[in-house]
């Protein structure tokens, strides 16, 4: 990690700057690189919690129509991917207003301490009976499972700041699912020339359609949401059809994912040892922190030696 990055980071956050702009103009000014959006969500965790109990009925509202085009896609027995899923608000919302409840929920995201407040969020939501959600750190374009053993993955504007990495993500969200991506970003190409101004300006990701037909997979809906929670940024709905998994290479969804976890962006099963994942092949080692798995290879531990 670039401690310089950190502490300009902080700055930008201490004087109300924006924290991806000033990080850019550091790292890469042509986008935002994964270290970019790790400091800039970390810096700022915990803000979506306080923007959700603000404004918990625009949420609420937004959560429902949400549930309502996720829900066909889902039965009991889908296992349920969320990446991106930052402090978890949303997703708590859009779980809560499903009439079918997803046999297992795993969420993903490039910031520990989203997640870690995350949680205590979910706890405070679910006061009974809480969704099956398990947390794991880690980055979008190299996941901790197996070739198509997710049912279903979705995502709520999470690819939107990966302009320069989008079609890495796609092919990895493809990767590891099964049935369909349900996915609620931005569309660039469906937008007013205001909105793709704006985004743009701040990096984020557009040819949606391109990159999906060009790794294989295909758009089935778009549907632009009603209810969007910011007006100069609006959520489509995109239901995506993944490729066809190869022969001998269809994990199984039958049972919880997060049981078979792997070296991220591999097929390469890791076991937990006393507090961390160890990967016999490969040799490293995965950290667990206050109970979260961070599962990125460049967090890891080279241990070669370590039976």
């Amino acid at each position: 990690m670039d401690l310089q990055a950190i502490e300009i980071g902080k700055q930008a956050l201490e004087s109300g700057e924006n924290i991806f702009e000033a990080l850019r103009e550091l790292i890469a000014k042509g986008g935002n690189t994964e270290e970019i959006i790790e400091i800039a969500y970390e810096l700022q965790a915990g803000s979506y919690i306080q923007v959700a109990k603000s404004r918990k009925e625009e949420l609420e509202i937004f959560a429902e129509e949400y549930a309502g085009l996720l829900q066909p896609y889902l039965n009991d027995k889908s296992i349920l991917l969320d990446v991106g899923s930052g402090e978890l608000t949303t997703l708590s919302l859009v779980l809560d207003k499903l009439s079918v409840s997803p046999s297992q929920v795993i969420g993903t995201d490039i910031s520990w301490s989203r997640l870690r407040l995350g949680l205590d969020f979910v706890n405070g939501y679910f006061e009974e009976d809480p969704p099956p959600l398990r947390v794991i750190s880690c980055e979008m374009s190299s996941l901790p499972f197996e070739s198509k053993s997710i049912d279903v993955t979705i995502s709520n504007h999470a690819l939107e700041p990966n302009g320069l990495d989008v079609a890495s993500v796609m092919k990895e969200l493809f990767r590891v699912t099964k049935n369909h991506l349900v996915l609620f970003e931005p569309y660039y190409e469906g937008s007013s020339q205001e909105v793709k101004n704006r985004m743009d300006h701040h990096g984020y990701f557009k040819g949606i359609e391109k990159i999906v037909e060009d790794l294989g997979g295909s758009i089935e809906k778009i549907t632009r949401l009603e209810n969007p929670l910011n007006p100069l940024n609006p959520t489509h709905c995109f239901v995506v059809a993944p490729p066809a998994a190869k022969a001998g290479t269809e994990g199984d969804s039958s049972r919880f994912a997060g049981e078979n976890l792997t070296v991220p962006g591999t097929d390469s099963p890791i076991l937990l040892r006393e507090g961390f994942y160890h990967s016999s092949f490969f040799g490293l080692c995965f950290p667990i922190l206050e109970g979260i798995p961070i599962l990125r290879v460049k967090r890891s531990i080279f241990a070669s030696s370590m039976k």
